[in-house]
């Protein structure tokens, strides 16, 4: 009986240390997408659709550069891309669209690398505005 409620307390302590990880993870999402949301309707206020656009010729082309160069790294083709926002009517400012051997595991891990490339050349971009 011991060995069972120690197995069970285990699992317990298992379950509890992920959800707690992974909600707080989820959590951020939640927030940083608020925020996201927030500070696009004032600077849409501030200063109309055009200053938003304005931001978005700076911050795509860096974000979608991030898709393309994992892209590359983890030997995806790449199908098509926008760089800068031409069409803004369907809500997308820019695309990287790819394509990938789905029986390869390194291509398959490379669309985790993909999706958080553009957190890395966001870094990248931002770091030697940082130094002084």
């Amino acid at each position: 009986m011991e060995f069972v409620n120690s197995i069970f307390q285990t699992l317990l302590t298992s379950v509890i240390q992920l959800f707690s990880l992974i909600g707080v993870i989820i959590v951020i999402g939640f927030i940083l997408g608020y925020l996201e949301s927030l500070t696009r309707t004032y600077w849409s206020r501030a200063f109309g659709r055009k200053g938003f656009l304005l931001t978005a010729w700076i911050g795509v082309p860096v974000h979608e550069l991030g898709h393309a160069i994992m892209c590359l790294l983890f030997r995806h083709k790449i199908v098509a891309t926008q760089f800068f926002p031409t069409d803004t009517s369907q809500g997308a400012l820019g695309y990287v669209q790819h394509q990938y051997n789905q029986k390869s595991v390194y291509q398959r891990i490379g669309n985790f690398f993909i999706g958080i490339g553009p957190i890395i050349s966001g870094i990248t971009a931002l770091i030697p505005s940082l130094s002084s």
